[in-house]
């Protein structure tokens, strides 16, 4: 599984990094214009998420309850 960790505040980009290491290669970006840069193409971001790419996606604020809620979604925690 692949996550895509976009968050300004370094030590939450951490922590969540951190987390997600285990079950899933991460990248990141600081910001939603260098998320879509990483993507390489603004359609890549559409394609993703709207046409069945992206599996999952959280936003701001990030509930705890809605973050591990998804990941036993995925089987990656009881």
């Amino acid at each position: 599984m692949r996550a895509l960790i976009v968050e300004d505040d370094f030590i939450s980009r951490k922590i969540l990094k951190e987390f997600l290491d285990p079950v899933a290669e991460c990248d990141i970006a600081i910001d939603g214009k260098e998320a879509v840069c990483a993507l390489d193409d603004p359609k890549t971001v559409f394609n993703a998420f709207f046409q069945g790419g992206a599996t999952a996606y959280l936003v701001k604020p990030l509930r705890k309850e809605k973050f591990f809620e998804e990941l036993r979604k995925f089987g990656l925690i009881r």
